[in-house]
C-alpha cells in the first residue's frame, strides 16, 4: 500500500491517502481512502487501471515489476491475442505484440502483472512476473506503454 499526501474534503485538513491495487475474482481493481481528525472517512473503489498519479506511487512503494512470456509457435500467437485483448489494443499493434514475444513484454505494479499473468495462465501460457527494480528514483513507465 501506497501513501498520497492530501487534504480532507470536509475540513482541509493535510491527511494521508492510502492507495493500492489487487485483483478482485478476474478483475484488476484499486482502492484509496483516507480517515480525518475531524471524523471523516473517504474509501474510494474502482476497476481497472488507477490514474497515473496514484499508479506512480504504487509503483514507488512497491517496485516495478515486469511480465515476460516463454512461448514459441503457436502458443506465442495465442499469448499475443490474449494481450491485445487484455490490454484492449488495436489489432495493429498485434505484430509488435508479437516481436515482444518470447521475452519481457510489460512493466508495471505487482497487481497489474498478477492480473496479465493470471489471464494468460488461464490459456496455457508459460509467464512469469519479476520485480525489475526497487529504484524509487526511475521513471515509471505509462499504462499504455508496450
Amino acid at each position: 500500500m501506497a501513501t498520497i499526501s492530501s487534504f480532507c474534503q470536509e475540513c482541509g485538513k493535510a491527511v494521508q491517502l492510502h492507495v493500492g491495487q489487487s485483483i478482485d475474482v478476474s478483475e484488476l481493481v484499486w482502492h484509496s481512502g483516507y480517515s480525518c481528525d475531524c471524523g471523516t472517512q473517504i474509501q474510494m473503489d474502482d476497476t481497472g487501471v488507477p490514474p497515473d498519479e496514484i499508479r506512480y506511487e504504487i509503483i514507488k512503494a512497491e517496485g516495478l515489476w515486469h511480465l515476460s512470456i516463454h512461448e514459441e509457435g503457436k502458443q506465442r500467437l495465442i499469448a499475443a491475442k490474449e494481450i491485445r485483448t487484455a490490454l484492449h489494443l488495436p489489432f495493429s499493434d498485434l505484430k509488435a505484440i508479437l516481436k515482444s514475444i518470447p521475452g519481457r513484454l510489460k512493466s508495471g505494479t505487482k497487481a497489474e502483472m498478477e492480473w496479465l499473468k493470471k489471464c494468460l495462465s488461464n490459456k496455457g501460457i508459460n509467464v512469469e512476473i519479476v520485480l525489475e527494480q526497487e529504484n524509487k528514483h526511475s521513471s515509471i513507465p505509462s499504462w499504455e506503454q508496450l
